[in-house]
Protein backbone atom coordinates (compact mmCIF):
# COMPACT_ATOMS: atom_id res chain seq x y z
CA UNK A 1 0.00 0.00 0.00
CA UNK A 2 1.40 3.36 -1.06
CA UNK A 3 1.63 5.90 1.75
CA UNK A 4 0.61 9.54 1.08
CA UNK A 5 3.57 11.80 1.55
CA UNK A 6 3.24 14.53 4.22
CA UNK A 7 4.16 17.35 1.78
CA UNK A 8 1.35 16.29 -0.58
CA UNK A 9 -1.18 16.47 2.27
CA UNK A 10 0.10 19.95 3.16
CA UNK A 11 -0.33 21.16 -0.44
CA UNK A 12 -3.90 19.85 -0.61
CA UNK A 13 -4.77 21.56 2.69
CA UNK A 14 -3.24 24.83 1.49
CA UNK A 15 -5.20 24.74 -1.77
CA UNK A 16 -8.40 24.07 0.18
CA UNK A 17 -7.74 27.09 2.40
CA UNK A 18 -7.07 29.33 -0.63
CA UNK A 19 -10.28 28.20 -2.36
CA UNK A 20 -12.31 28.76 0.81
CA UNK A 21 -10.87 32.27 1.28
CA UNK A 22 -11.61 33.27 -2.32
CA UNK A 23 -15.18 31.95 -2.08
CA UNK A 24 -15.86 33.97 1.08
CA UNK A 25 -14.43 37.12 -0.51
CA UNK A 26 -16.62 36.65 -3.60
CA UNK A 27 -19.77 36.16 -1.50
CA UNK A 28 -19.04 39.35 0.45
CA UNK A 29 -18.49 41.30 -2.77
CA UNK A 30 -21.80 40.08 -4.21
CA UNK A 31 -23.67 41.04 -1.06
CA UNK A 32 -22.23 44.55 -0.88
CA UNK A 33 -24.81 47.32 -1.66
CA UNK A 34 -24.37 48.83 -5.10
CA UNK A 35 -23.01 52.40 -5.01
CA UNK A 36 -23.74 54.25 -8.23
CA UNK A 37 -20.88 56.24 -9.66
CA UNK A 38 -21.46 59.92 -9.09
CA UNK A 39 -24.02 59.48 -6.31
CA UNK A 40 -21.74 61.28 -3.91
CA UNK A 41 -21.23 64.99 -3.36
CA UNK A 42 -22.09 65.85 -7.00
CA UNK A 43 -25.44 64.03 -6.90
CA UNK A 44 -26.26 65.42 -3.48
CA UNK A 45 -25.52 68.95 -4.69
CA UNK A 46 -27.76 68.48 -7.75
CA UNK A 47 -30.61 67.27 -5.55
CA UNK A 48 -30.23 70.28 -3.25
CA UNK A 49 -29.52 73.08 -5.74
CA UNK A 50 -32.62 75.25 -5.27
CA UNK A 51 -31.76 78.91 -4.74
CA UNK A 52 -34.53 80.71 -2.85
CA UNK A 53 -34.87 84.50 -2.89
CA UNK A 54 -37.19 86.83 -0.99
CA UNK A 55 -39.22 89.55 -2.64
CA UNK A 56 -37.05 92.60 -3.29
CA UNK A 57 -33.81 90.63 -3.34
CA UNK A 58 -31.55 90.88 -6.38
CA UNK A 59 -31.58 87.71 -8.46
CA UNK A 60 -28.58 87.45 -10.78
CA UNK A 61 -29.79 85.45 -13.79
CA UNK A 62 -26.58 85.84 -15.81
CA UNK A 63 -25.77 82.69 -17.76
CA UNK A 64 -29.11 80.96 -17.31
CA UNK A 65 -30.29 79.13 -20.40
CA UNK A 66 -33.55 80.02 -22.12
CA UNK A 67 -35.36 78.10 -24.83
CA UNK A 68 -33.26 79.65 -27.60
CA UNK A 69 -30.28 81.39 -26.02
CA UNK A 70 -28.35 82.16 -22.84
CA UNK A 71 -29.00 85.20 -20.66
CA UNK A 72 -26.01 87.57 -20.98
CA UNK A 73 -23.81 88.46 -18.03
CA UNK A 74 -25.03 91.51 -16.10
CA UNK A 75 -28.80 90.83 -16.03
CA UNK A 76 -30.57 91.00 -12.68
CA UNK A 77 -34.21 90.64 -11.58
CA UNK A 78 -36.07 91.97 -8.55
CA UNK A 79 -39.61 90.78 -7.81
CA UNK A 80 -42.16 92.76 -5.83
CA UNK A 81 -45.85 93.42 -5.13
CA UNK A 82 -47.47 90.03 -5.85
CA UNK A 83 -51.25 90.29 -5.83
CA UNK A 84 -54.38 88.47 -6.96
CA UNK A 85 -56.62 90.44 -9.28
CA UNK A 86 -59.94 89.72 -10.94
CA UNK A 87 -61.02 90.35 -14.51
CA UNK A 88 -63.10 93.24 -13.21
CA UNK A 89 -59.94 94.80 -11.76
CA UNK A 90 -58.21 94.57 -15.12
CA UNK A 91 -61.24 95.93 -17.01
CA UNK A 92 -61.39 98.91 -14.66
CA UNK A 93 -57.89 99.89 -15.85
CA UNK A 94 -58.43 98.97 -19.53
CA UNK A 95 -61.93 99.92 -20.63
CA UNK A 96 -61.59 98.44 -24.10
CA UNK A 97 -60.34 95.05 -22.96
CA UNK A 98 -62.80 92.20 -23.41
CA UNK A 99 -61.88 88.85 -21.80
CA UNK A 100 -61.98 85.89 -24.15
CA UNK A 101 -64.72 83.37 -23.43
CA UNK A 102 -65.82 80.31 -25.32
CA UNK A 103 -68.56 77.81 -24.50
CA UNK A 104 -66.16 75.77 -22.36
CA UNK A 105 -64.94 78.68 -20.26
CA UNK A 106 -68.51 79.79 -19.46
CA UNK A 107 -69.03 76.55 -17.52
CA UNK A 108 -66.51 77.60 -14.87
CA UNK A 109 -65.84 80.47 -12.49
CA UNK A 110 -64.24 83.53 -14.01
CA UNK A 111 -60.45 83.31 -14.01
CA UNK A 112 -58.33 85.17 -11.50
CA UNK A 113 -54.80 86.44 -12.09
CA UNK A 114 -51.63 86.62 -10.05
CA UNK A 115 -49.59 89.65 -11.06
CA UNK A 116 -46.03 90.40 -10.01
CA UNK A 117 -43.83 93.44 -10.75
CA UNK A 118 -40.37 92.56 -12.09
CA UNK A 119 -37.59 95.16 -12.24
CA UNK A 120 -34.99 94.02 -14.78
CA UNK A 121 -31.55 95.62 -14.85
CA UNK A 122 -29.35 95.02 -17.87
CA UNK A 123 -25.70 96.02 -17.50
CA UNK A 124 -24.54 93.76 -20.33
CA UNK A 125 -23.44 95.07 -23.73
CA UNK A 126 -26.51 93.82 -25.60
CA UNK A 127 -30.27 94.10 -25.51
CA UNK A 128 -32.09 91.44 -23.56
CA UNK A 129 -35.52 89.89 -24.08
CA UNK A 130 -36.86 88.91 -20.64
CA UNK A 131 -37.04 85.25 -19.68
CA UNK A 132 -40.23 84.72 -17.71
CA UNK A 133 -40.45 82.60 -14.58
CA UNK A 134 -43.08 79.86 -14.21
CA UNK A 135 -45.74 80.13 -11.50
CA UNK A 136 -46.12 77.03 -9.31
CA UNK A 137 -48.25 75.93 -6.37
CA UNK A 138 -48.04 72.34 -5.14
CA UNK A 139 -48.59 70.12 -8.22
CA UNK A 140 -49.98 72.98 -10.36
CA UNK A 141 -48.01 75.29 -12.65
CA UNK A 142 -48.50 77.76 -15.48
CA UNK A 143 -46.54 80.14 -17.69
CA UNK A 144 -47.30 83.84 -18.07
CA UNK A 145 -50.54 84.82 -19.73
CA UNK A 146 -49.41 86.72 -22.86
CA UNK A 147 -52.72 88.58 -23.35
CA UNK A 148 -52.94 90.27 -19.95
CA UNK A 149 -49.15 90.64 -19.61
CA UNK A 150 -49.00 92.64 -22.85
CA UNK A 151 -52.13 94.56 -21.86
CA UNK A 152 -50.82 95.59 -18.44
CA UNK A 153 -47.51 96.75 -19.92
CA UNK A 154 -48.98 98.58 -22.93
CA UNK A 155 -47.08 96.35 -25.34
CA UNK A 156 -48.67 95.04 -28.50
CA UNK A 157 -46.88 91.71 -28.73
CA UNK A 158 -44.93 89.55 -26.28
CA UNK A 159 -41.98 89.62 -28.68
CA UNK A 160 -41.68 93.39 -28.12
CA UNK A 161 -40.46 93.03 -24.52
CA UNK A 162 -36.82 94.07 -24.45
CA UNK A 163 -34.43 95.74 -22.01
CA UNK A 164 -31.63 97.58 -23.77
CA UNK A 165 -28.08 97.56 -22.43
CA UNK A 166 -27.60 100.02 -19.56
CA UNK A 167 -31.34 100.17 -18.83
CA UNK A 168 -33.63 99.13 -15.99
CA UNK A 169 -37.29 98.50 -16.75
CA UNK A 170 -40.16 97.27 -14.61
CA UNK A 171 -42.75 94.98 -16.13
CA UNK A 172 -45.89 93.37 -14.76
CA UNK A 173 -46.03 89.62 -15.28
CA UNK A 174 -49.57 88.24 -15.27
CA UNK A 175 -50.47 84.58 -14.64
CA UNK A 176 -53.98 83.21 -15.15
CA UNK A 177 -55.67 81.05 -12.51
CA UNK A 178 -58.38 79.05 -14.27
CA UNK A 179 -60.62 76.64 -12.41
CA UNK A 180 -60.33 73.47 -14.59
CA UNK A 181 -56.54 73.51 -14.36
CA UNK A 182 -56.74 73.01 -10.57
CA UNK A 183 -58.02 70.15 -8.48
CA UNK A 184 -61.30 70.79 -6.66
CA UNK A 185 -59.59 71.31 -3.29
CA UNK A 186 -56.97 73.58 -4.83
CA UNK A 187 -59.58 75.79 -6.47
CA UNK A 188 -61.52 76.09 -3.24
CA UNK A 189 -58.34 77.50 -1.69
CA UNK A 190 -56.96 79.17 -4.80
CA UNK A 191 -56.29 82.49 -3.03
CA UNK A 192 -54.24 80.83 -0.32
CA UNK A 193 -52.05 78.27 -2.08
CA UNK A 194 -48.24 78.39 -1.56
CA UNK A 195 -47.37 80.10 -4.84
CA UNK A 196 -43.81 80.60 -5.98
CA UNK A 197 -42.10 81.82 -9.13
CA UNK A 198 -39.65 79.26 -10.47
CA UNK A 199 -36.97 79.15 -13.13
CA UNK A 200 -35.35 75.78 -13.82
CA UNK A 201 -31.94 75.59 -15.46
CA UNK A 202 -31.00 72.03 -14.52
CA UNK A 203 -29.57 71.25 -12.08
CA UNK A 204 -30.19 74.72 -10.65
CA UNK A 205 -33.65 75.93 -9.67
CA UNK A 206 -34.45 79.53 -8.75
CA UNK A 207 -37.45 80.06 -6.47
CA UNK A 208 -39.23 83.19 -5.23
CA UNK A 209 -42.07 82.48 -2.76
CA UNK A 210 -45.07 84.79 -3.19
CA UNK A 211 -46.95 85.74 -0.01
CA UNK A 212 -50.44 86.80 -1.06
CA UNK A 213 -53.28 88.51 0.74
CA UNK A 214 -55.90 86.74 -1.36
CA UNK A 215 -58.40 89.60 -1.21
CA UNK A 216 -59.62 89.65 -4.82
CA UNK A 217 -63.16 88.36 -5.27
Amino acid sequence: MTKTKPWAIAIVCLLALVITFLSIAQIKAVNQPFIETGSTPQRAAAADSTKTFNLGETVDVSGLRTEKTTIPDGVQYRFSNPRIVSEEDIMSRHENWVPYYDSTMRRYDNPLYIQVDIAITNTSNEGFKPAWFTLEAESWSTIIDPDTTCLENGIGDSGDFIVECGQEQTFTASYQLWEPTFSKSQWENVRHLPYQLVYLDYPEKYSIPLPLGGDAE
